[in-house]
């Protein structure tokens, strides 16, 4: 009980940042273009978003930030009328982007936006995921850095071939030594490295992460949509003076943007509830 409430203060502290402004093409099947995927019902009384942010609530988030875009007024309406009847305590602010800014550039807006500097959980408006390990995940954070980021990652795929981002993790520290933003085929795992693949979800203190991508911005030509894990990673990595750590996430994952996967999430909802 006693580590129970220690999180739940913890995470009372930590502001939940949610990217929900894309246009979500690949689920327009469903979607119709009409609404945003993140309002999509997975069972009779919850959407996609509203899983997410009930369940975060229930072991102790109190302060969500959107960042809206594409159909923003809509999200808005859901989190003001529904989301905000549910507990009184719970803070709901949104930061808006004019032009699309990509899910990691609608992240620095919303901070520099809010004056946002405490820690931050930074989690995809349409990825559920197991949410104790999320909270603990947090915890572990909290631990280990004053200062820094901490990415959630997951097994590989397979025995032989890992799809989309790679990390390369020293075992014995948990540190991240090295990414790929490709599919490889990785070496013989050894000398203490691990290989994983992304997560979706990233714990940072709200200052650190902002320097960072502000520091990258005054080196290099920044594009209109920034993209933290597939420009500014690979450079951090390389100046060795950036605090990058990695926590594993064993449960079920399941990224909402497919039909397919839609499909399967109402399906098998009280999996992720």
């Amino acid at each position: 009980m006693e580590h129970y409430d220690q999180l739940k203060n913890k995470l009372a502290e930590i502001t939940v940042i949610i990217p929900v402004g894309g246009k979500a093409t690949r689920a327009q099947a469903i979607t119709n273009d009409k609404f945003p995927k993140h309002l999509i019902s997975i069972s009779h009384e919850e959407t996609v978003l509203g899983t997410i942010c009930h369940q975060l609530q229930n072991i102790g988030f109190r302060s969500f930030l959107f960042c809206t875009g594409y159909h923003s007024a809509q999200i808005v309406k859901y989190v003001n009328e529904v989301l905000g009847k549910v507990d009184q305590n719970v803070t709901y602010r949104f930061s808006d982007e004019s032009t699309p800014l990509g899910p990691d550039g609608a992240v620095l807006n919303a901070i520099k936006g809010h004056a946002i500097t405490g820690d931050i959980l930074i989690i995809p408006g349409d990825t559920l995921l197991p949410w104790n390990e999320v909270a603990e995940m947090c915890s572990w954070h909290t631990e280990q850095l004053s200062d820094g980021i901490t990415l959630g990652v997951t097994r590989k795929n397979s025995e032989h071939e890992i799809s989309g981002g790679v990390f390369v993790i020293d075992k014995h520290t948990n540190k991240l030594i090295d990414y790929y933003s490709h599919s490889i085929n990785p070496p013989i795992e050894k000398g203490g490295l691990e290989y994983y693949r992304s997560a979706a979800v990233t714990v940072a203190t709200a200052g650190y992460f902002a320097h960072l991508c502000d520091l990258y911005s005054t080196q290099h030509t920044l594009d209109e949509q920034l993209n933290f894990r597939h420009t500014i990673l690979p450079w951090a990595l390389k100046t060795d003076v950036f605090s990058i750590l990695t926590y594993e996430i064993e449960g079920h994952m399941l990224d909402v943007g497919t039909p397919s996967n839609i499909r399967h999430a109402q399906e098998n909802h009280q999996q992720y509830m």
